[in-house]
């Protein structure tokens, strides 16, 4: 399933609203586990997915600023080299 959004954890479809709601008023989920099982794995793997989502946000952030003060170095050697042919 496509998100919209990278940080969205998609849980605004109506499927997923349903099988929420249905969770919470005690039916049984399409495995068969009893409703309080499942909403606890679902909040269970919501906070695994949260963390993850941070860890790679911040992963993208640090390769993002690693390659700035690379181009922003070799920029700098490219001027100094200019300097330094003068």
């Amino acid at each position: 399933m496509a998100s919209s959004a990278p940080t969205s954890t998609g849980l605004e479809s109506p499927e997923a609203l349903a099988r929420l709601n249905a969770a919470i008023m005690g039916e049984r989920n399409p495995r068969g586990i009893p409703s309080a099982v499942f909403v606890g794995q679902i909040e269970e793997d919501l906070s695994f997915l949260r963390d993850q989502i941070i860890t790679t946000e911040v992963n993208i952030a640090r390769i993002f600023n690693h390659d700035v003060r690379r181009r922003r170095q070799e920029k700098d050697d490219k001027l100094v080299a200019e300097l330094e042919a003068k």
